[in-house]
This record gives structure tokens, C-alpha cells and sequence, in this order.
């Protein structure tokens, strides 16, 4: 019977597997077309009609008479529920999926469980201007950052457009309508970038979907040197030229309940995360200006996004050594009083393919699949920046005898793990797993 059941599982699980790839491939159909929703929810229906079909062999083992019927542990019922609940969550959000399962349960026997999938209508251009307007964040910058937002227009009138394949060509300062589209061939365009570009333009600065900066500064890390697994000394070092790039996309998502356009989530970009905030985690984490809109709070060089102000430590790494160990964290320090971006009131909506009425158009660079900044440009740790962790370590003693040892090369060889060596310019938004409404 154990064999039974495992085949079972297993064509479940491959049910599953399969109807999301085909509702996945639906799904971006949806985003070229309104006309392929009834095949969508046709997908969905099959899926309904499958599992239903499954449970039901389940239920009846081939024909087992009821007294004979095989007992189904409730781990077992919480398997295959975790496995529904995870499906659906991979679903694309500008879906709105609801799950009812009915079990009627006798002695521990399934005898039907039921799916029911139903999609809600997406918010109108009105009503997706409503909803920011009166749920738009307001990020304020660290009043210590030297590279601030600015906008896409602004940001290309300090670039140039280089081809690195033949001819060759280069575009200085190129027009949004000169940027190259279609799909993207390798690294064949990049951004050159002027120096005067960095510190950004806060007075052009807006909100389109991420939040863009004209450059993304150095890292800093919190180090501890430990005797014993004892701290002894601390203190922060500037990882420059480390975490440096050209084009920094940053995100905040406002999640809004279609039917009642109520917030019902707030998701924030961490480096390369996506912190997802539910209704109670916001009552709990967030402060408002004038109730309605949350208050985010960028780190100083690196953007990232967080709901209050602090060292906000992340990447922790302890690395120990007889006598000597290391722990450090990464600092993303975000702090009140810096300049802001009130996105209710500056933004700009750039994509809502779904809409069939008052459509958005599209500005020619959402289209640009490339790195927004130079490709290819690796930079190393440099030594001074070594020193400078080795001080920390064993205070004012010769280091230039411990620079081979394991522990600074280990901690060397992280600090590269989850700080990103290069310059090269942020990837385009539109090959986020955001823009595709997956978090």
C-alpha cells in the first residue's frame, strides 16, 4: 500500500510541476495579450479537475471496498496541502489566486478534496493612481550619501552609448528612443558614464517601479576581533572599492488587495533580496507620514531599503582561530534628516500591460535589456583595505606576519563571496524577477 500511495504522490507533485510551467508560459502570454486570460483559466481548471481526480484514486485505492480503504496520517494531508499552498505562491502576483480546500474526513479517510482557483479583476489606471497616491512611500537618503537618486533622462544626458562589437559605434548622451531593444545579444551595449554623473539629481529624482540611482558607493563592515570566542576590539572598514557599481535599480513595492484596495504588504530591495512585510509586520515595523504613506529609509552608499533607521547588519560571518577569531557583519547604515523622495507625489507610470483601457505607454527605456554602466570592469581588494582588517583583528601589533594566516585569508576569501567585486552597471529592470510581479 506504502508503494501505492508513493505513486500517487509522485503523479502529484508531476501534476503540479507540469500545470505550473503551462500557467507560468499562460501567464506571459497574459502580459503580450488580454485575449489569452480564457486560456489561463482554462489551465487552471485542468489543473482542478487533475488533482481532484488523483485525490479521489487516493481516496478509493483502486477499488478497495470502504472498511479497506488505506488511513491517510494528517502528515501526510499537511504534505500534499504545503505542496498546493507552494504552487500557488509561485504563481505570478498581478494574479490574485485563492485556494478552497474542502475535506470531509472520516476516520482519518480522504473522501474528496476539492480545488477551487478563481482570478480577480486587476486595478484600473485610475485606481492604480489612486492607490499611490494615497500609499506612496517616502524614502529618505542618508544625510551622509555622496550618490543620490536621479532619473533615467537626467542619468543619460552623463552617458554614452558604446557598441563593443562591430562597427563599434558610440551615442554621447543618447535619447531614451536611441537605447537598443529587442533581446539582448550578450554584452554588446553598455553605458559609459561621466564622472559627473555620480552624485545624482535628487530634483529629477522619481519613482517609476524601482528607484534609480545614478551610482551605487563602497561597502562598509563591522569587524570584531575575538580572543577565545570573546570580543576584544571592533570597528568598521571601509570596503572601497568593494560594493562599487554604475546604475543602481533599487525596489519598494506597495502590494494593494485588488477587491478592497486596501495595503496589504510592503516589499523591500536587499541587496538582491526581497524582505516582504505583511499586514502585521507593518503595523509593527513601519512609521507613516500622514497615515497613509510608510516611511523607507535608504542606506548610506548602498541603497538598500529598510523600515527604520540603524546599522541594520546583514551577511554575518564568525570565523574562529586558537587564540585569535574574526566576526563581521555588513553595515547598512540608514539615518533621518537626509534628502527625500515623496513617491506619491513624483512618480511615473512606466508598465501595466494588462490594462485594455487608458493603456500605459511604455517609455523607450524599459525596453533596454543591457547593464545600466560599463561591462567588464573587475576590481580586486586591494591591500590597504586588508590592512586595514588585520588592525582590527590584533590591534596595533606587526601584521606582516600574520598576513598568510587562515583566518585573514578566509575572511578575505568571504568579504568577495558577499561583496561584489566589480563596477559593472546594475542588470536592466526589466530581468528582475520583480518586474515580473515575483518576489
Amino acid at each position: 500500500m506504502k508503494g501505492v500511495l508513493s505513486k500517487l504522490a509522485k503523479r502529484l507533485l508531476f501534476t503540479l510541476q507540469s500545470r505550473y510551467l503551462g500557467c507560468q508560459q499562460a501567464s506571459e502570454r497574459v502580459a503580450a495579450s488580454h485575449i489569452d486570460r480564457d486560456f489561463l483559466m482554462f489551465q487552471f481548471m485542468e489543473l482542478s479537475r487533475r488533482v481532484r481526480s488523483l485525490f479521489q484514486t487516493l481516496a478509493h485505492a483502486q477499488g478497495y471496498a470502504e472498511e479497506r480503504r488505506p488511513k491517510i496520517s494528517s502528515i501526510f494531508i499537511l504534505k500534499v496541502c504545503y505542496a498546493l499552498a507552494l504552487f500557488l505562491c509561485l504563481l505570478p502576483t498581478s494574479l490574485k489566486t485563492y485556494l478552497h480546500v474542502h475535506l470531509y474526513l472520516n476516520q482519518k479517510l480522504i473522501k474528496i478534496i476539492e480545488i477551487r482557483i478563481a482570478m480577480s479583476q486587476g486595478l484600473s489606471r485610475k485606481a492604480i493612481e489612486a492607490a499611490i497616491q494615497k500609499y506612496g512611500p517616502v524614502i529618505y537618503t542618508h544625510p551622509e550619501d555622496q550618490y543620490l537618486p536621479c532619473s533615467v533622462e537626467w542619468f543619460l544626458t552623463h552617458c554614452t552609448l558604446v557598441e563593443s562589437k562591430a562597427p563599434g559605434s558610440k551615442t554621447v548622451h543618447p535619447l531614451e528612443t536611441q537605447l537598443p531593444t529587442g533581446p539582448k545579444e550578450g554584452t554588446r551595449w553598455y553605458l559609459d558614464i561621466e564622472d559627473s554623473v555620480k552624485p545624482g539629481n535628487m530634483e529629477s529624482a522619481k519613482a517609476y517601479f524601482w528607484v534609480f540611482s545614478a551610482y551605487n558607493g563602497h561597502g562598509t563592515a563591522k569587524f570584531d576581533s575575538l580572543v577565545f570566542n570573546k570580543v576584544e576590539r571592533t570597528g568598521n572598514v571601509n570596503l572601497a572599492p568593494l560594493g562599487e557599481h554604475v546604475g543602481d535599480w533599487e525596489y519598494v513595492g506597495i502590494r494593494v488587495d485588488n477587491t478592497t484596495q486596501e495595503l496589504i504588504a510592503i516589499i523591500l530591495s536587499e541587496h538582491g533580496k526581497n524582505i516582504v512585510f505583511d499586514k502585521a509586520a507593518i503595523t509593527k515595523s513601519f512609521t507613516f507620514q500622514d497615515t497613509t504613506h510608510p516611511i523607507i529609509y535608504s542606506s548610506l552608499n548602498g541603497h538598500a531599503n529598510f523600515p527604520s533607521i540603524g546599522p541594520n547588519y546583514t551577511e554575518h560571518r564568525k570565523v574562529l582561530g586558537i587564540p585569535f577569531g574574526l566576526e563581521f557583519n555588513l553595515l547598512n547604515t540608514t539615518a533621518a534628516g537626509g534628502p527625500s523622495i515623496n513617491t506619491s507625489l513624483k512618480y511615473q507610470l512606466v508598465n501595466a500591460p494588462y490594462l485594455t483601457e487608458d493603456k500605459v505607454v511604455s517609455p523607450a527605456w524599459v525596453g533596454y535589456p543591457y547593464r545600466w554602466g560599463p561591462e567588464g570592469t573587475a576590481i580586486n581588494m586591494d591591500a590597504k583595505t586588508l590592512g586595514e582588517i588585520i588592525k582590527v583583528v590584533i590591534g596595533d601589533k606587526d601584521a606582516t606576519k600574520l598576513i598568510d594566516t587562515p583566518i585573514v585569508l578566509l575572511a578575505s576569501e568571504l568579504l568577495h563571496i558577499f561583496v561584489k567585486a566589480d563596477v559593472n552597471g546594475a542588470g536592466a529592470p526589466m530581468g528582475q524577477s520583480p518586474w515580473r510581479g515575483l518576489y
